[in-house]
């Protein structure tokens, strides 16, 4: 199942390497969604797997797994840190940015339990 998940977000970077470079532009809500979620999983894969580690080893796997995945998305942090700024500023755009993302995670886990349910 882990293999399945790591594979996906894999999959779910493919094809958005066309991003700006400039840190003034911001990221687009479907976008900033499809972060947001691969971050979020695979910061959930990471604690999971490694939560009797060492909380500064674990951070830093996670660290290295986030710049693996703004570089999939051919982003560095400060694009994202400055779209996420951006929607945060605006309650009513980052609660839309949050509810799109809880959307998308438990849609992800509707499946994963289709899928369990087949095998």
């Amino acid at each position: 199942m882990k293999k399945f998940l790591i594979f996906f977000l894999l999959l779910s970077n493919a094809g958005y390497n066309t991003m700006p470079s400039n840190a003034t532009k911001i990221l687009s809500e479907d976008l900033l969604v499809k972060i947001i979620v691969d971050l979020e999983l695979t910061r959930t894969l990471i604690y999971n797997d490694l939560a009797d580690n060492d909380a500064l080893l674990v951070e830093q796997i996670f660290q290295e797994q986030q710049a693996l995945i703004f570089s999939e998305y051919a982003i560095d942090q400060s694009i994202f840190q400055h779209s996420y700024e951006h929607f945060l500023r605006t309650p009513a755009k980052f609660k839309l940015l949050q509810e799109a993302v809880i959307t998308q995670l438990e849609k992800m886990l509707q499946e994963m339990k289709e899928d369990d349910l087949k095998e």
